[in-house]
């Protein structure tokens, strides 16, 4: 990626863009880039990692999309060793000079996503543990409702 102000144009765009989605699009774009850097601009993007990922917005499209299934936003499972794993492959970049200059932030560590609210669907309060002696009653009469003959007719 030698494209002359490729880093810093990026780094505005992280810091201008509304949406995490597309600021882990433009994170994840420069996590292999080793040269070009300003002790600056990676304090900049280093510092992305530290923010508070419970208050990020999404679009409207993704929140409506979660409302109409019944679920509130979340992260997904995989978020924090997603995260986790950009920055160990921008860290692999930086010189010992660089790491040692940006500890601070380095050490600020990532902020993780807790309290998600939890998946409804694997937090339900009532379960039947279910049988075929249990089902079979039911199908019979679905069956017979649907016009469709058993084997034994």
């Amino acid at each position: 990626m030698n494209v002359p102000d490729t880093i810093t144009e990026t780094l505005k765009l992280i810091e201008s863009s509304k949406y995490i989605e597309d600021q882990l699009h433009y994170v994840f774009t420069l996590r292999n880039v080793g040269q070009g850097w300003s002790l600056d601009q990676r304090r900049r993007y280093f510092s992305w990692f530290n923010q508070n990922f419970k208050s990020v917005q999404h679009p409207a499209d993704l929140l409506t999309w979660f409302s109409e299934v019944g679920r509130t936003v979340s992260m997904g499972a995989s978020f924090n060793k997603f995260i986790a794993n950009i920055k160990k492959d921008a860290e692999a970049t930086l010189s010992k000079e660089e790491r040692t200059a940006l500890s601070d932030i380095l050490d600020g560590g990532q902020s993780v996503v807790k309290d998600q609210p939890p998946n409804p669907i694997l937090t339900r309060s009532k379960f039947t543990d279910w049988s075929m002696d249990d089902i079979m009653p039911f199908s019979e009469t679905m069956s017979k409702k649907a016009g469709i003959l058993s084997r034994a007719d």
